[in-house]
C-alpha cells in the first residue's frame, strides 16, 4: 500500500505543477479513494491520502510546503 501512495504522490504532484494535466483532479481523487475503500490502511497512510486529497483541491498551490 505504501508503494502505492508514493507512486500517487508523484503523480499528483507532477499533475498539479502542469497547466495542463494529461489526468484530470477527478481521476486522482477516484484513485484515492479507491485506496481508501480497499480498507486496511494505516492511520499514517490515511493522513496521507487525505494531505493528497487537499493537494487536487481547487485553489491549492504547489508552492504550499
Amino acid at each position: 500500500m505504501d508503494a502505492d501512495i508514493a507512486h500517487l504522490r508523484l503523480a499528483i504532484e507532477s499533475s498539479v505543477r502542469d497547466d495542463h494535466p494529461a489526468l484530470p483532479p477527478a481521476y486522482w481523487r477516484r484513485r484515492l479513494k479507491k485506496l481508501m475503500s480497499d480498507g486496511n490502511l494505516l492511520p499514517t497512510q490515511l493522513q496521507q491520502i487525505d494531505e493528497l486529497l487537499e493537494r487536487l483541491e481547487p485553489g491549492a498551490s504547489s508552492d504550499d510546503e
